[in-house]
């Protein structure tokens, strides 16, 4: 029993270590994952604005384990309002093996600012890509793939209807607000 035991918090250990899809979005909490390409787990915290400037701040991991000290970045704000995202997930948005921060924020009000993606194209540098249309308002933000095809989508909730919503990663880096939603969030 003692061996079985071993064998499996070895086993959870190892899963641990390597690099795994984006810890779910909570309102202004960090979530993870592989950011910059190499393998390992990030751990990224939405920032705030400073009027024409958002920050976001990005602690890589390190080879051995954990992470090193985090980084602040700053892009240009997408809108123009204080919104620079307050949750969000790091996905692969395409399929094309680079991962996106994409960022949403409980206060976007309008539904043209719903989703910010942001990607990191060197070590020193975080560039903004697109805005993606969707609900205002949300709580949560989380992925997974609802259906099939191998793409990770991103679902939200919001507390203003009780509402989730379902955005398709599709094939060409974009995501799809999807009427009605097809479950599996």
């Amino acid at each position: 029993m003692a061996k079985r035991i071993g064998t499996l918090g070895a086993a959870a250990v190892l899963t641990l270590a390597l690099a795994s899809p984006a810890g779910a979005g909570d309102w202004n909490a960090p979530f993870s994952g592989d950011v910059d390409g190499d393998g390992l787990t990030d751990v990224v915290t939405p920032g705030t604005s400073a009027g024409s400037t958002c920050s976001l701040r990005i602690a890589h991991g390190l080879p051995g384990g954990g992470h090193g000290t985090a980084t602040t970045y700053t892009y240009p704000n997408p809108t123009n309002y204080p919104l620079c995202g307050d949750m969000g997930e790091v996905v692969d948005l395409g399929g094309d093996g680079t991962n996106e921060i994409v960022l949403t924020d409980y206060d976007a009000f309008n539904p043209a600012d719903a989703f910010f993606v942001l990607r990191q194209t060197d070590p020193t540098t975080v560039t903004f890509i697109s805005r993606q249309y969707g609900n205002t308002m949300p709580n949560r933000v989380w992925q997974t793939d609802f259906n099939g095809d191998g793409r990770r989508d991103l679902c939200t909730y919001t507390d203003q209807g009780g509402v989730v919503d379902y955005y398709l990663n599709t094939a060409s880096g974009g995501l799809s607000w999807l009427h009605p939603a097809p479950g599996g969030c």
